[in-house]
């Protein structure tokens, strides 16, 4: 009985010493950084752009499924919470247009894991992404590729904003957010080569830009936490105890 108490006592110490979960992350933000010029990218000169000004690489476009890549790098892996999709600005307002394919691939093994529909008028905007829940929490192992895509159906009009706007002369980029920014904190890692297909299917052609050049999708995050070694440490405590008990019960029961 005294070992069952040990080991609830351990379980009991796991739960209030582990590492806390961190507030969720959004891996990709709506903030600009400049990246190439326009007119160094063959065919996306400065004047590749939509009537409203947007970027045009996704616009009217038939079957287009946009694809950015990363590697989860904390050890326990990471869980999904959300997909979301680039929303770009369209004469002041963030409303998407089209419905979208929100999915999230295994690079290596070319497996869904997850997809989303979304309808216009849906979602929750935040950091100029428009966010989906998960419906089962998807979780993501440890030193596994992966990539987050948007499929752009037949005639879209939304955009990837990965073109340039009006009187831009570069090609604006999300800025990537991997955690916090000590080593240790870094979670995830952006990998080099977007990628891109035709229809709602795995994207298999490389796009040898930067790791973040498509504002397209997007996903929110949280830790799958590590106990601390104090923790480890206090398990193994309580468990030696336990055994201590054990034997000390033993010895009392043979000598009488």
């Amino acid at each position: 009985m005294r070992l069952i108490s040990a080991f609830a006592l351990a379980l009991a110490a796991l739960t209030v010493f582990a590492v806390p979960a961190a507030a969720d992350i959004d891996v990709y933000v709506g903030q600009i950084e400049q990246g190439d010029r326009q007119i160094y990218r063959p065919g996306h000169g400065g004047t590749t752009i939509n009537p409203d000004g947007r970027g045009r690489l996704t616009f009217g476009s038939p079957d287009l499924n946009l694809g950015l890549d990363f590697e989860v790098l904390n050890p326990a892996g990471i869980t999904i919470t959300q997909l979301g999709v680039w929303d770009d600005t369209v004469f002041g307002v963030q409303q998407l247009g089209s419905p979208h394919l929100l999915q999230v691939w295994n690079i290596d093994t070319q497996v869904k894991l997850a997809e989303i529909f979304t309808l216009p008028g849906t979602g929750e905007l935040r950091g100029d992404y428009r966010y989906f829940d998960v419906g089962s929490r998807l979780h993501l192992g440890g030193g596994t590729r992966f990539s987050v895509t948007v499929y752009y159906p037949p005639g879209n009009v939304d955009s990837s904003g990965n073109s340039g706007k009006l009187g831009q002369d570069y090609e604006p980029r999300p800025i990537f957010n991997g955690g916090g920014g000590a080593l240790d904190n870094i979670w995830i890692t952006a990998t080099r080569g977007a990628r891109y297909g035709v229809g709602p299917v795995f994207p298999t052609r490389l796009d040898w830009g930067p790791p973040n050049r498509y504002h397209a999708g997007s996903f929110s995050y949280r830790v799958t936490p590590n106990p601390e070694p104090g923790t480890i440490v206090l398990l193994g405590s309580v468990l030696a105890a336990g055994y201590v008990l054990r034997r000390r019960r033993r010895r009392a029961r043979l000598a009488a």
